[in-house]
């Protein structure tokens, strides 16, 4: 069979700059609603309450705080979009623009406004930290650029910052040199991976950045931070503004910073000492970061997680043979915002199957990987978003949680037998790395808390982020818990038990994570008819080492102990004895700092060291005929329990009045407007002005022959329109063709 047309019609286009939509699955569905404050506006879905209000307060302490730093006012209302996790962030359609700009002469102006994206991580310290980043880079954005889009196009125009100065200007303000950071930038100066400045990038040029304004701020004083930045807007150069207002240029700061901090911290590793333990011939890779470092009860293999780019695998070693194997691996390879909370892996009391949790397509899941047959078996973990850390208790029956649930970190016992868990604390601070103690009698863990007892608060407040290790009686279920440290301004994490008679923990309390060994003591108070005791914590330093400990993992039954280090951007594996720990570090081999916190003293019934002062005895008071009652006398010339005298009123004497005294300086309850639902709503994000020769039509047109291979030269302005959110995009443009 033949068919034959009497006409043929061919379509063309040379599909060069053809663009499709993009949307990423999103798993639930998200029913917006929002806080509409004076000056911000937070929106925030269901079980994300708490942390929108917790968002408002945080936002509006730090606003005021990082206006007077920045010297600069904002004058439009923030948008905080709250996220109840990574994951749930993940979903959403944010940062998929239509125009990438990539094929554009011209280039592409992107507008991002006043909205500000924070996810909860299940620690209120990085949550701030989200907050004041933020905030900054908004207060950036419009001292840079101009508050509105027409000032944004002619910025951008002309002044292009390297990433080191925003992204380093951004952290500076957002973050402590707490000692995390400090760690990254030591191990980094004084390796020379700092030398070559201008080429570093991603987390290596925020941490330098980061590096050069907190010398800036040191050395010059924070005030001429604001001059900086003005001058750079004005001569449209990051270099000058550091020319004209300090009188230095870039190059000579940058290697005066470098060469300040490797003299500081050469002086400070004077007094400190490498680990004496030989390192694991354990291979890793630059591009990969490691965590999870756990130990087999029985010592005969180690696990440990790594991540690459969002691509997370699970690895067993056996110690003996040395033969490393991985046993999952998950999620691909993307450039997006990493989360490395997950998976987190804790060994069974038998040391023959290994536990990670996970999260897939918004779920929770708990698998188990047993070595006999090296299968998986997996179930859902249920009311619970995220596990942050997760330890077996001794008979195998039972798993202590650190998850978050409603934007609360909390602790949760759960039931291996019945797929169920009890919720143990329910509070807005965050209760982490729990492990089980004393026989599983009790629950060594870090928290925020202020204090011993536990409540359920019902109102969100701000809270100082410092964490401190308490025990919580798991058969007792009280309500009143132990603390074993009480340090303000100093973080001890990753409890776990020592020995029969003490337990261990890391500390910053010198800027780098060191491990230290604590005992809970008691001493006579005072004997009446009985005798009272006081009790009290002993603290013992156990490491004082130049390079932080990120992670340890101690078997007490064992007496051995697992330990993951950074230096020299590599990540290194120990194992030790906890008795030779001890013998080397104590014995000599480690001594801390002269201006370190000294070991306490183990026989004092007392670890106070502050100045002693000398109080005279109280001597009984006299009790005979002549005694003076001082809570009730009477002078001579009054009778005891007569009224006073009416009708006489000295007048030089002021009489009381019943005027109510108010305290304008208390501070006011936090009031939070009415919540409403989220109505759609559309501003400019993206502008595009080029001269070129593109065709004004994406789509596929009729080919007339070879007039159409060549469109012309044409003056094309693009502008595009998104929702809050970027599942709606709106784009109009003009085009102006010469012919």
């Amino acid at each position: 069979m033949v068919i034959m047309t009497a006409q043929a019609a061919a379509q063309f286009y040379s599909g060069s700059q053809q663009e499709y939509g993009k949307n990423r699955v999103q798993y639930q569905e998200f029913l917006w609603q929002q806080y509409r404050f004076a000056d911000m506006e937070v929106f925030f879905y269901k079980e994300g309450r708490d942390l929108a209000r917790y968002t408002a307060q945080a936002a509006q302490h730090h606003l005021k705080e990082l206006e007077k730093e920045y010297d600069f006012t904002l004058d439009e209302r923030l948008q905080f979009i709250v996220y109840n996790s990574l994951t749930d962030f993940r979903q959403s359609n944010i940062g998929l623009e239509g125009m990438t700009g990539q094929n554009n002469i011209g280039g592409l102006t992107r507008i991002v406004g006043t909205k500000i994206f924070v996810y909860y991580e299940g620690d209120h310290t990085l949550l701030d930290q989200q907050i004041r980043s933020g905030i900054s880079h908004v207060i950036i954005d419009q001292m840079m650029f101009g508050g509105n889009w027409r000032e944004m196009i002619r910025s951008a125009t002309f002044l292009s910052l390297p990433n080191w100065y925003t992204e380093g200007i951004m952290s500076y303000h957002s973050r402590p040199w707490d000692a995390t950071l400090n760690n990254r930038v030591r191990d980094d100066v004084m390796s020379g991976r700092f030398d070559k400045f201008n080429r570093l990038e991603g987390e290596k040029a925020r941490d330098a950045g980061h590096m050069i304004w907190k010398y800036v701020a040191d050395v010059y004083g924070p005030s001429v931070i604001p001059n900086i930045l003005y001058m750079t807007r004005v001569s449209r150069n990051a270099e000058s503004g550091f020319l004209f207002v300090l009188g230095v240029s870039l190059k000579t700061l940058t290697q005066e910073c470098l060469a300040y901090y490797k003299g500081r911290f050469a002086e400070e590793d004077r007094f400190r000492k490498e680990i004496t333990l030989d390192p694991l011939p354990i291979r890793t890779k630059k591009q990969r970061t490691y965590a999870q470092f756990k130990q087999s009860p029985d010592g005969r293999y180690l696990a440990w997680t790594s991540n690459e780019l969002g691509q997370y695998k699970v690895w067993v070693m056996e110690v003996a043979t040395g033969k490393v194997r991985r046993i999952v691996k998950g999620e691909k390879k993307l450039d997006r915002i990493i989360d490395r909370t997950y998976p987190v892996i804790a060994w069974h009391p038998s040391s023959k199957a290994l536990s990670y949790a996970v999260e897939r397509k918004g779920n929770l899941f708990l698998r188990t990987w047993t070595m006999d047959d090296s299968k998986t078996t997996e179930r859902s973990v249920l009311m619970l978003e995220k596990i942050l850390s997760m330890a077996y208790s001794g008979d195998g029956r039972n798993i202590v949680f650190s998850g978050v649930r409603d934007g609360r970190t909390d602790l949760y016992l759960y039931y291996v037998v019945g797929n169920r868990q009890d919720q143990l604390t329910d509070d807005q601070y965050d209760d982490l790395d729990p492990h089980f103690v004393d026989g599983d009698r009790r629950i060594i863990f870090s928290s925020d808390r202020t204090d011993d007892t536990l409540r359920t608060f019902k109102d969100v407040a701000l809270i100082n982020g410092n964490k401190d290790v308490f025990l919580y009686d798991v058969e007792t279920r009280r309500h009143v818990l132990t603390r074993l440290s009480n340090t303000p301004g100093v973080n001890e994490t990753q409890p776990a038990q020592y020995d029969s008679a003490s337990y261990t923990y890391l500390s910053d309390v010198d800027g780098v994570l060191n491990r230290f060994r604590v005992r809970y003591d008691s001493a006579v108070s005072h004997i009446d008819t009985t005798i009272h005791y006081r009790h009290f914590a002993v603290e013992e330093r156990l490491s004082d080492l130049r390079r932080s400990v990120l992670e340890q993992d101690v078997n007490a039954t064992r007496g051995r102990y697992a330990v993951l280090q950074l230096k020299d951007g590599k990540y290194r594996f120990y194992t030790g004895r906890t008795d030779e720990g001890r013998t080397s570090q104590n014995g000599g081999g480690e001594q801390p700092a002269p201006d370190a916190q000294q070991p306490a003293n183990p026989s004092a019934l007392s670890n106070d060291l502050s100045p002693v002062v000398k109080v005279d005895p109280q001597v009984p008071r006299h009790a005979g005929e002549d005694a003076i009652d001082i809570r009730n006398y009477v002078f001579s010339d009054e009778t005891p329990g007569s009224p006073p005298p009416t009708g006489q009123v000295n007048a030089a004497i002021p009489q009381p009045t019943t005027t109510t005294v108010v305290d304008t300086i208390a501070k006011q309850p936090f009031v939070y407007p009415e919540q409403r639902n989220y109505n759609l709503n559309f501003t400019v994000d993206q502008v595009i002005t080029q001269v070129d020769n593109s065709y004004s039509n994406q789509f596929y047109q009729p080919f007339t022959g070879q007039a159409g291979l060549n469109p012309g030269l044409s003056g094309l302005t693009r502008m595009g329109v998104s929702d809050l959110f970027e599942d709606h995009r709106i784009v109009g443009a003009s085009d102006l063709r010469w012919t």
